[in-house]
């Protein structure tokens, strides 16, 4: 039997009052790859079921390129760290996720580096000031 003799075949049934009712009858294929790939099926569930899988396939992919890019994109503008971990941090995609959680980090340790370059820059130069002031105090 060929493949084509292989597909689900939809039958129509008229009811005793005039109502036509559709069913679908499982293969009669002797070959097993045939009908363990089409097992029960409901009408026409099974292309539905396979067009949602590639669907699912693309958008893990853009899902999980999108969180990497934002994360990229991360090193010019730290807000957007932010922005990557609130968008992907409960993503069922574990690329995504891990993406948002290293985005996280990579912000905090930005805002560390920020605060310690601050107070260095703060501090250093009142201390060199106040010392200059006070050698210079000492002298008179």
């Amino acid at each position: 039997m060929t493949e084509a003799q292989c597909l689900i075949q939809l039958h129509h049934n008229t009811t005793p009052d005039g109502n036509q009712t559709s069913s679908f009858r499982e293969p009669s294929c002797s070959e097993p790859c045939y009908s363990s790939y089409y097992g029960q099926r409901k009408s026409g569930f099974h292309s539905l079921r396979k067009s949602i899988r590639r669907i699912t396939n693309f958008s893990n992919d853009e899902e999980n390129s999108t969180a990497l890019f934002l994360m990229i994109i991360g090193f010019f503008f730290p807000f957007i760290w932010v922005v990557n971990f609130a968008l992907f941090r409960k993503s069922s995609f574990v690329k995504a996720a891990i993406y948002a959680k290293v985005s996280l980090g990579l912000f905090l340790f930005s805002i560390l580096l920020l605060v310690v370059l601050l107070i260095l820059s703060i501090v250093i130069p009142i201390e060199t000031i106040r010392a200059a002031m006070t050698s210079s105090m000492k002298s008179k």
